[in-house]
């Protein structure tokens, strides 16, 4: 029943992004900007040689090694904004206290969808560069907030592989729990710190965190500017309404 479950989920996630997707597109379009009805002129395009395969768009290559700069689309009730750094989006934070923030849009597209709930601010913190590290100490691994669940996959089956098997016990249980975590489509968006703040009482992940004493940094504008806690104290937190 497990496995069926979890196709199950990953059919309906999948759903909802491409509909969360045309949602911003249909509510939103990018300030001070008219939109067009085409996005290429075929005219332009070279034609085509039968003896060699198209390459990746060079511009495209270009992008990753480009500054990030903060995109923002504004529609009649919903503003949508990419922060490009960890500072901005503190600040937007501050100034959008209500603001959700979205990275692979697993949870809130299920409440726009199945519950019909409208969110008129919504933050994109999925390119900071802080919030997708990922950092091997002596008491374990430090993932960024953003860091997808494919990712947290991958680097703890690579540190499986090379530890002592003492230390690697939290690692298994992790990824025993990935193993029923939707799928990956899924998990190549859906991030950890999304799966923690969400405190959904039938969290996959939540429990191994709480019962590992795995700890959360939290930053914010006001003092202390970086808090310590442990997953459990958040998620208790979070259950009273702390």
């Amino acid at each position: 029943m497990v496995p069926e479950r979890a196709g199950n989920l990953a059919k309906a996630n999948a759903i909802t992004e491409t509909y969360f997707v045309q949602s911003c597109l249909a509510l939103a379009k990018p300030a001070g900007v008219i939109l067009s009805p085409s996005l290429f002129n075929p005219e332009e395009f070279m034609p085509l040689d039968p003896t060699q395969e198209p390459i990746f768009p060079p511009e495209l290559l270009r992008l990753k090694d480009t500054p990030q700069k903060q995109l923002r689309f504004e529609g009649e009730r919903v503003t949508w904004i990419q922060a490009s750094t960890l500072q901005e989006l503190l600040d937007l934070k501050a100034q959008f206290p209500e603001a959700k923030l979205v990275v692979g849009n697993t949870e809130i597209g299920i409440e726009m969808k199945f519950k019909n709930k409208l969110f008129p601010m919504i933050v994109c913190p999925a390119w900071i560069p802080e919030l997708n590290s990922v950092e091997h100490g002596p008491e374990g691994i430090s993932f960024g907030a953003s860091c997808p669940l494919s990712l947290v996959e991958k680097t703890l089956v690579d540190a499986v592989a090379k530890l002592c098997a003492y230390k690697t016990e939290v690692f298994k249980g992790v990824l025993e729990q990935l193993r029923w975590f939707a799928g990956k489509q899924v998990k190549s968006v859906a991030s950890i710190g999304g799966n923690i703040i969400t405190a959904s009482p039938i969290s996959d992940l939540n429990t191994v965190f709480m019962a590992s004493g795995a700890k959360l940094t939290i930053v914010s504008t006001v003092t202390p500017c970086v808090v310590v806690t442990h997953v459990k104290c958040y998620l208790l937190g979070k259950l009273v309404g702390d």
